[in-house]
């Protein structure tokens, strides 16, 4: 047949089923490492409660008094809820747990900014930048059936923690996350992981919803780009809160680095297999 020819409709057919069975060998795959990697944050929640429990008996004779502190503590905090919601996203193949996964590493850019202050600074800054939204919100949703006005309330406690410190906001305040996060050494992270949780976060993945053309069928079921994100943040988001993991029982005085640097290499594993 000449190279030029136009394909014959068998050749054509047999091209787009080997495609096909690529295809769903891949989603078998990513639903294989979705299964082994919520079976190892199972076996990593043990050591979070235990870095809880153990903090919290702490807590009970030292109160954190540090601002910095009890702000690293709150943000690792919501990074593990997060966690926990992109592993039942997950679990259901969702690709909406890139939307967690963007919380997930979004939390952590703000963690090693706040840690390379020694001081307070950072840490009542990434406050302010926390009010600074709650003020924008009830600005624009005033409760006219309330008694509070809640806007300013919030600008109050902005004010207040960004009295002495007005030139260091107005700088922060021009600042982006992509920003922070080179300040940090985390421009992989930013570009990498949060870019790409922000693309499922958007309508990036439209044309994977939309009817096929010329002709085919709908489902609210997910589709396969849904369970290949699902896949893929779990890997992320389980490197991130190994980190987490590490520093946490680092400060508490727990002994878990063997432990974790285990799940580290099995976490490489599990993506790294192959169809």
């Amino acid at each position: 047949m000449p190279e030029n020819s136009p394909k014959s409709v068998t050749d054509f057919l047999k091209e787009k089923k080997a495609a096909r069975d690529a295809e769903l060998k891949h989603i078998a795959l990513a639903e294989k490492k979705i299964q082994l990697f919520l079976e190892l944050a199972y076996e990593m929640s043990s050591l979070a409660e235990q870095a809880i429990g153990k903090l919290n008996t702490a807590l009970q004779t030292s109160p954190i008094t540090s601002l910095r502190q009890r702000v690293l503590v709150g943000l690792a905090l919501k990074a593990y809820g997060a966690f926990e919601c992109l592993q039942k996203d997950a679990k259901d193949k969702r690709g909406e747990s890139a939307h967690h996964l963007k919380t997930i590493v979004e939390t952590f850019i703000y963690m090693h900014w706040v840690i390379n202050d020694a001081t307070d600074l950072n840490a009542k800054l990434v406050c302010a930048e926390g009010y600074r939204g709650l003020v924008a919100y009830y600005r624009n949703n005033p409760d006219n059936d309330g008694p509070l006005d809640y806007a300013a309330e919030w600008q109050t406690m902005l004010d207040q923690k960004i009295a002495g410190i007005e030139e260091h906001w107005k700088v922060f305040k021009e600042k982006n996350l992509g920003k922070l996060a080179e300040e940090c050494s985390l421009t992989t992270h930013y570009q990498r992981i949060y870019r790409r949780a922000c693309e499922a976060a958007h309508i990036s993945d439209l044309s994977t919803y939309m009817p096929p053309s010329p002709s085919g069928f709908v489902s609210t079921a997910p589709a396969a780009i849904s369970t290949l994100r699902a896949s893929i943040s779990l890997y992320y988001g389980l490197e991130i809160i190994c980190d987490l993991l590490a520093a946490a029982c680092e400060y508490l005085g727990l002994h878990a680095a063997e432990q974790i640097k285990q799940w580290r290499e099995r976490i490489v594993a599990i993506n790294n297999l192959m169809p």
